[in-house]
């Protein structure tokens, strides 16, 4: 399972070594809530999920931190922003935040943290709908720095306030998982993530 806006490629290599072990190996990825997805791991539908961080999370879930992951500002290339280097709260005074529940919670974070000017428009839909509303011009995202951002976007860190987030694999505790999750969990405790 992946989290809010939590990308494939967090895992891809420590799947590609799996499957030189295991080539028939048959590997799915579910994108959704991390609610949706504890659902699906407690009623065994889903071996694991890579999930953010969160005191809501059950106790019943094994839980190994892969990395940290930064906050960047995602704008239309053109913006008057993509200038800066990196940007500040007060910089974003004024702008459209599109706040998504799908897209990392970065956004409501900053809006509960710095209740500045903000125009905030909901967005339906996963963080790559939310990289089409920038590009069309709809307001600004706030996203996970590790998400590739595509043609026709810029993205710039958010330096202040400092928001970050930890990716979590989880699975349920004490169920017996198959040779493939077993050696999976292993190879991405052993490896450093950036």
């Amino acid at each position: 399972g992946l989290g809010p806006a939590i990308a494939a490629a967090r895992v891809a290599d420590v799947v590609g070594q799996l499957t030189r072990f295991c080539p028939a190996l048959s590997v799915q990825f579910e994108e959704a809530g991390s609610g949706t997805l504890v659902e699906y791991m407690l009623s065994d539908m889903l071996d694991c999920a890579l999930l953010p961080d969160s005191p809501e999370l059950p106790e019943r879930l094994h839980r190994w931190t892969l990395c940290d992951e930064g906050c960047v500002i995602v704008l239309p290339a053109g913006h008057k922003l993509a200038l800066r280097d990196s940007l500040d709260v007060e910089a974003l005074a004024g702008e459209t935040l599109l706040v998504g529940e799908r897209c990392g919670g970065f956004a409501l974070r900053l809006i509960e943290a710095r209740p500045l000017s903000f125009s905030v428009r909901r967005c339906g839909g996963s963080w790559v709908q939310m990289l089409d509303l920038v590009r069309a011009g709809l307001g600004l995202a706030l996203l996970p720095d590790a998400l590739a951002i595509g043609a026709g976007l810029m993205s710039r860190p958010l330096a202040q306030p400092l928001l970050q987030r930890s990716v979590l694999l989880t699975l349920v505790a004490g169920r017996p998982q198959g040779a493939a999750v077993a050696n999976f969990v292993k190879l991405c405790r052993a490896r450093e993530f950036a």
